[in-house]
């Protein structure tokens, strides 16, 4: 076990890789069943760091807190772990791409891509990295890149049982998590030549899968991604293929429909399904107000206020409700609330000044 290698390493015992295999299968639980093994172990590595302060009790206190979503304390054992000297490579890489992964939620993208950057530059054989590294490509507007680096992640996702040696953990990516985002990603850029090469690696994927819900998964995919027209039959039965890895890609198709009362149906659906999602409640939203009904959009994103307080396009969408339907007021300290706290988010601050700036004009000019 990993706690005991460095008692072997200062006793020169030499160390290698095996064929045997060891499939740990205690933490493939709930979110609920991790948080509370998390606690449970919490205080135990509080009491050991605190008589040991190994870099190693360090990085397991920064997973820990990962776990229970404090990232403050995360982020700081991270940093005590980055600063030893006595860390393996291999646990400085992941401690860089924990780190990644608190500023990408914090919408930090160019301090999540610089620590991603150098967990790959210790270790590039890790495949959630480079996915995780699309993701902030993606939210960057880099295309090009977004593509390379999902690409990237599939390759070694594929390969990761000979990259075990290379590793002291491995992470395993679920193949169709990658496809899907792969897949959304030749979507969203109409990329032909990526589209076919992914859904050929779909159906090598899905080819054990029963016979009868195959068919209909192809049919949906195909309906998709060569941009038919939905009936709301088709929808329908298209959302029962629908899970957290291919929400996007499923969304962006409901979206481009051309019929609003279909789009309307199947987004509200979907939000029965998948009602904590903060993108269904913001494209919902827009439907509602596409469909005259801006009220109602508000009253959706208001009730779900708390859910889509860290999308700061659900919120310019609903300054701009209220903006739509006069209350000045309300809107302009939405946007004020936006601008201060997204200054990070470059593409939407333009916006923001220009529209706050005609709206102080506006105030002005009536008082």
């Amino acid at each position: 076990h990993e706690q005991i290698v460095p008692s072997l390493n200062e006793n020169n015992y030499e160390l290698f890789h095996c064929t045997i295999q060891i499939n740990h299968i205690g933490y493939n639980v709930s979110k609920a069943e991790k948080e509370n093994k998390a606690n449970r172990n919490l205080e135990l590595l509080l009491k050991d760091y605190n008589q040991t302060k190994t870099a190693y009790t360090a990085f397991q206190l920064g997973q820990t807190y990962s776990v229970l979503n404090n990232h403050s304390e995360s982020e700081k054992y991270f940093n005590i772990v980055l600063n030893s000297k006595e860390i393996s490579s291999d646990l400085k890489a992941e401690s860089y791409a924990y780190l990644a992964h608190i500023l990408h939620t914090k919408l930090d993208v160019l301090g999540a891509e610089k620590y991603l950057l150098s967990a790959i530059d210790i270790n590039p054989k890790q495949a959630y990295y480079y996915l995780l590294l699309s993701k902030i490509s993606l939210r960057k507007q880099d295309y090009v890149k977004a593509k390379l680096y999902c690409k990237k992640s599939y390759e070694l996702n594929k390969s990761n049982s000979a990259n075990q040696k290379y590793n002291a953990q491995t992470v395993f990516l679920n193949p169709r998590e990658i496809l899907y985002f792969a897949l959304y990603l030749a979507y969203h850029t109409n990329d032909h030549d990526y589209t076919n090469y992914f859904i050929t690696e779909f159906y090598k994927i899905i080819k054990n899968d029963n016979q009868m819900e195959k068919i209909s998964l192809i049919k949906a995919m195909e309906s998709i991604l060569k941009g038919r027209e939905l009936t709301e039959a088709t929808g329908l039965e298209m959302m029962r293929f629908i899970d957290r890895n291919n929400i996007d890609l499923f969304q962006e198709a409901i979206m481009r429909q051309k019929n609003l009362q279909i789009k309307c149906k199947l987004l509200e659906k979907l939000k029965k399904s998948f009602d904590k999602n903060p993108s269904v409640i913001k494209n919902l939203s827009i439907i509602y107000d596409q469909d005259n009904k801006t009220k109602l959009a508000i009253e959706l994103l208001e009730n779900n206020r708390e859910l889509i307080e860290k999308d700061a396009g659900a919120l310019f969408y609903l300054a701009s409700y209220y903006l739509k339907i006069g209350q000045i007021e309300s809107s302009l300290k939405l946007f004020t609330h936006i601008e201060e706290h997204f200054p990070q988010i470059k593409e939407i601050q333009p916006k923001v000044k220009v529209i706050k700036e005609k709206l102080l004009a506006l105030q002005n000019a009536t008082n």
